[in-house]
């Protein structure tokens, strides 16, 4: 699990504290451990699985940075799948260089990224090279 995904975890658990709402039993292992762990001297970040790995951030910004790129990707990826359509089908009938062209950095810079990111992302997310997309879900 990510560090995110545990603090989630985290939050949603001291939500239920606050409530006084009952915990399930995995929760209630888990926070025993934790505290075991921590009065022992282990590093508390680490006992509660939120020690950031390496490249990984922690905080709510580099969490909000991560959730506009990835809006981006989808918007722009989108933007391509719909401009690359035939004219007739609502498209603009463009070659996939000419979207990418039409919206990088050289042109209407529309979503601020690079014709080189927006070729990797092309590249990479076949999943998302559709006209008909679903923003992911804010944390």
């Amino acid at each position: 699990m990510s560090v995110h995904d545990e603090q989630k975890r985290l939050r949603k658990i001291s939500d239920k504290l606050k409530t006084e709402a009952p915990l399930s039993s995995a929760d209630k292992q888990f926070l025993s451990t934790a505290l075991s762990q921590i009065a022992d001297g282990i590093d508390a970040n680490q006992a509660l699985n939120v020690k950031a790995k390496r490249g990984e951030h922690k905080s709510k910004t580099a969490q909000n940075k991560r959730y506009e790129g990835e809006i981006k990707k989808r918007l722009s990826l989108g933007w391509i799948a719909t401009a690359k359509a035939r004219i007739e089908d609502g498209g603009l009938g463009l070659t996939l260089e000419q979207a990418i062209a039409r919206i990088g950095e050289n042109d209407l810079n529309a979503f601020g990224l690079t014709e080189e990111t927006l070729k990797t992302y092309w590249n990479k997310n076949v999943e998302l090279r559709k006209r008909d997309f679903h923003l992911p879900k804010p944390d």
